[in-house]
């Protein structure tokens, strides 16, 4: 949902007795819209920005690759026809689009057999053009350009978040013995707030990251005595000190 109510989604449809498919919509002042009309093989809307643009996917038949079942293609929602992000032949999702229209998302190649097993990666789409982020899947895009995911890594599958070309894993701005293991990032603010699921103490648990410095001027000009000790620990690297964790299943 956006800042102005506008809400995406997906709801399905009853194509013949026995034959069953989904679409993506638009919710505006309780009247849903379809974003793609002609979807008969599926297609799901997973965010939309206060501009009103949506982001998403369709399924088709891919021309080269023919398999058994329909693929996923990334897609941008601006009217009754979805613009595709990847012209190339693979499977793709978009998850996410902030307010200057950056896109994130994931891809995978496809092949001839089984793809499903192919690693996926990370994607932003930016000023017209496409950029691999890392191997794993981007969730969440906020207004500063902060993407946020998870991806493999030699211990498990770790959230992440990517800035400014750099990847970090969040595990390692927390602070040391926090008993966390960050698995996924689903969502983060402007703020730079994150919320996502991974294990405290080897227990499931949901999270809020707040940043340490949220609010506060850490700089030398702040003119408090405790500035350059501020500086010194976010030098550190642990940048996440508040971690708010509720029990529940993962669905």
């Amino acid at each position: 949902i956006n800042g102005s109510g506008t809400a995406v989604g997906h709801y399905f449809v009853c194509l013949s007795p026995g034959l069953f498919t989904w679409r993506g919509f638009r919710l505006i002042d309780d009247t849903p819209e379809d974003l793609n009309d002609t979807a008969d093989l599926g297609s799901e809307a997973s965010a939309i920005n206060d501009l009103g643009h949506a982001v998403g996917y369709f399924q088709e038949i891919d021309d080269v690759f023919q398999t058994e079942n329909a693929v996923k293609r990334a897609a941008l929602f601006t009217g009754s026809t979805p613009q595709k992000i990847y012209s190339a032949n693979v499977e793709s999702v978009a998850t996410d689009i902030n307010n200057s229209g950056w896109i994130v998302g994931w891809w995978r190649e496809l092949s001839m057999g089984d793809f499903a097993e192919r690693p996926v990666h990370a994607f932003l789409r930016s000023n017209g053009g496409n950029q691999t982020l890392f191997e794993g899947i981007a969730n969440a895009i906020n207004n500063n350009g902060q993407v946020v995911g998870s991806k493999d890594t030699s211990s498990g599958q770790r959230a992440v978040r990517w800035q400014n070309g750099q990847l970090e894993i969040l595990d390692d701005l927390l602070p040391v013995d926090s008993g966390w293991e960050l698995q996924s990032a689903d969502a983060i603010n402007d703020k730079g707030e994150i919320v996502g699921y991974g294990l405290h103490n080897g227990e499931f648990r949901v999270f809020v990251l707040t940043p340490l410095f949220l609010g506060i001027d850490i700089s030398e000009s702040a003119g408090t005595p405790s500035a350059s000790t501020w500086q010194a620990i976010k030098e550190l690297g642990k940048e996440f000190v508040i971690v708010k964790g509720w029990g529940g299943t993962r669905n």
